[in-house]
């Protein structure tokens, strides 16, 4: 409730089951939610279902649509994400066997086999710990991964695969974003605006104190990446997420310091020349309870506006409470 920022628990019961992580989509008429069994490392022989939810919304309410929940694959994975291309094909992908995996769906009932990005970066340069993420933009789906383990010349890399809307579900074109010493980190927050234009916040693992730890990539229409610093490694951040405000053209990063759990924080630039201050930025929330954990921040896939408002919600690792940052971008 924006009024008095209150939140009502709703009668749909989704993933009941322990240690289940869950990335949502909602494309401006159904919410799909996308939950599987969270390991550290992938488990691929595992005959735990991933399942698919889509609802739809009326009387106050959001209520299961036929033919859902949905089993899509049999695993277990660190992060899962999900998008819908402009045709209205589903897409997901997660890293398994140190290989960046994806399937597809043109109905979300019925779902491709397990299949492995194309080209050599995508497998034999990752790491258990890597992860990918999935977003739709301007007519085509992109991939972006972290590939911790250093290539020929000793360093590591972000790679995006894109895949035009409506062609060979098998036909993937792949870039390289960023490469350097221990560049590579497995936190990556990606979005596209409706330009064309993908950013995304991810970690690095240099561990020089004045080298970014937190970096805003962006790749513009034409295919072209650049990186700025969000904050340094003397900052000691973690698990950045990014929202882009779409009235005022300004990204805002938010993340967790120190690692391992304490307040959020937030920094902001306009998009159309990124550049962050230098320092910690401004604290978005904060528990003065001694042995606070706040962590995990996640917020909308969508752009927020000055009619939405932007909502951060964390959860205390210690007391198992669940926080929230609201701002109205008025």
């Amino acid at each position: 409730n924006k009024v008095n920022q209150t939140w009502t628990r709703t009668s749909t019961v989704l993933d009941t089951r322990s240690s289940a992580h869950a990335d949502v989509l909602f494309d401006g008429t159904k919410l799909y939610v996308l939950s599987h069994v969270y390991s550290e490392v992938a488990q691929s022989g595992a005959t735990t279902p991933v399942t698919l939810y889509r609802l739809s919304y009326s009387g106050g309410n959001w209520t299961m649509d036929t033919g859902f929940p949905r089993t899509v694959l049999r695993g277990q994975m660190e992060s899962l994400t999900l998008t819908k291309d402009g045709t209205g094909r589903l897409w997901a992908t997660w890293v398994e066997d140190a290989a960046v995996k994806y399937i597809t769906s043109a109905d979300g009932l019925t779902w491709s086999g397990r299949a492995t990005l194309p080209g050599a970066n995508a497998s034999t340069l990752l790491t258990t710990d890597d992860i990918s993420a999935v977003v739709a933009f301007n007519g085509r789906v992109g991939v972006l991964w972290s590939a911790q383990k250093p290539n020929g010349l000793g360093t590591t890399s972000f790679y995006f695969a894109t895949h035009v809307d409506g062609a060979a579900t098998t036909a993937w074109t792949t870039e390289l974003v960023a490469s350097a010493a221990n560049l590579a980190d497995d936190h990556v927050s990606v979005l596209a605006t409706s330009d064309g234009t993908v950013r995304a916040a991810v970690k690095t693992s240099i561990q020089t104190g004045t080298a970014p730890e937190v970096e805003l990539i962006t790749r513009t229409p034409a295919g072209s990446w650049s990186r700025v610093p969000v904050w340094r490694q003397s900052d000691d951040v973690t698990r950045p997420v990014l929202v882009i405000d779409a009235t005022h053209s300004v990204a805002h990063v938010y993340a967790t310091s120190p690692d391992g759990g304490g307040d959020i924080w937030r920094k902001s630039s306009p998009l159309s020349s990124p550049t962050f201050p230098v320092g910690m930025g401004e604290l978005a929330i904060n528990d003065e309870a001694a042995g606070s954990q706040l962590n995990d921040a996640t917020a909308s896939k969508q752009a927020v506006t000055s009619a939405t408002g932007l909502v951060v919600q964390v959860s205390d690792n210690a007391d198992r409470v669940y926080w929230h940052h609201w701002d109205p971008l008025s």
